[in-house]
């Protein structure tokens, strides 16, 4: 028995020597909360029993583990954003990843194991926060792995400094054809001002395809603005400029903290509240700067002040929706 981080491993057996050069081994490891991975983003947990029979060069490998306390810290740089009558820019090319092997004598050992999360893995960043959960199974060899599963979102969220997209299905698709390059199936939903906007991103992780489409329409360009500006071409508030003006805000929020080292405040809270807040410091024209504020009050009745040069304004809102 070992304590491995606050953890603990115990292993038992045998191993029979008898035949020197091939071993014939017969061994059982268990794990209770044991530290599996730690990092600046990531931090897992495991129970679980795996036993190994057969000999050194060829033996099955066998059992389930279960995550536990899985935390994933992740921060997210949403800039650059994208102005009107521009789609954001792609993502970035993320590197597939090679196919893991193990070299020999492990290389002909048969994989047969299961890897469930007991409790959902709590997503914590200033982006994406919520939970998900993992159903995987590992099989192959050595030599050739094999992972199937997926790996599902629960009451996720992705906030954005002027909108936030609930995602209402979020998996991560991996399968036996491609064990290692994993597909995306997301949706999420947003209401921004008087538009109800939905995101899909679909495809292959390291390069996933984005759609936008929304309630009243809007084209895809619009959308993102909305999404990262909170004001759209046609807004009237979006005249002279406004919206280019958050963004602009924005880039210099960013400037700062790169120049003072200054972390983005995170959001850990469970559920978020329902108010936000936009400034637009630098005006438009001739105009001075304004702070406006939203309260959804319930999905249809939702409150508004607004504070700018010509003075205080409150408004209480219905919004109907057609879909």
């Amino acid at each position: 028995t070992a304590s491995l981080s606050g953890g603990s491993l115990r292993v038992g057996g045998t191993v029979d020597l008898t035949p020197l050069i091939d071993p014939v081994l017969n061994l059982r490891l268990e794990m209770q909360q044991a530290l599996i991975v730690r990092n600046d983003a990531m931090s897992m947990r495991a129970d679980g029993v795996i036993s190994l029979t057969g000999t050194a060069a060829k033996a099955d490998v066998a059992g389930r583990l279960e995550l536990v306390r899985g935390r994933v810290f992740k921060e997210i740089e949403f800039l650059p954003l994208s102005l009107p009558d521009q789609l954001p820019p792609p993502p970035p090319m993320v590197r597939a990843m090679t196919t893991p092997s193990l070299p020999p004598p492990f290389a002909l050992w048969n994989l047969n194991v299961d890897i469930v999360t007991r409790d959902p893995i709590r997503l914590l960043g200033n982006v994406l926060n919520g939970g998900a959960t993992a159903d995987f199974h590992l099989s192959g060899t050595g030599a050739a792995p094999v992972l199937e599963g997926k790996l599902s979102q629960q009451g996720a969220h992705i906030q954005l400094p002027f909108s936030r997209l609930e995602l209402s299905r979020g998996d991560v698709i991996y399968t036996k054809e491609n064990p290692f390059a994993p597909q995306l199936d997301l949706q999420g939903e947003s209401v921004v001002g008087n538009y109800q906007v939905t995101v899909y991103a679909t495809g292959a992780a390291a390069k996933p395809t984005l759609r936008f489409t929304s309630s009243p329409p809007l084209s895809e360009p619009e959308i993102a603005s909305l999404l990262a500006t909170g004001t759209t071409v046609g807004d009237a508030q979006s005249a002279g400029g406004v919206a280019a003006n958050r963004v602009a805000f924005l880039v210099l929020s960013k400037a700062y903290r790169r120049l003072f080292n200054k972390a983005v405040p995170t959001r850990r809270t469970e559920e978020p509240g329902r108010a936000s807040f936009s400034l637009n410091p630098l005006g438009s024209g001739s105009s001075l700067g304004s702070l406006s504020g939203t309260f959804e009050i319930t999905p249809n009745w939702q409150a508004e002040i607004g504070l700018g040069e010509r003075g205080f304004r409150g408004m209480i809102s219905y919004l109907v929706r057609f879909r």
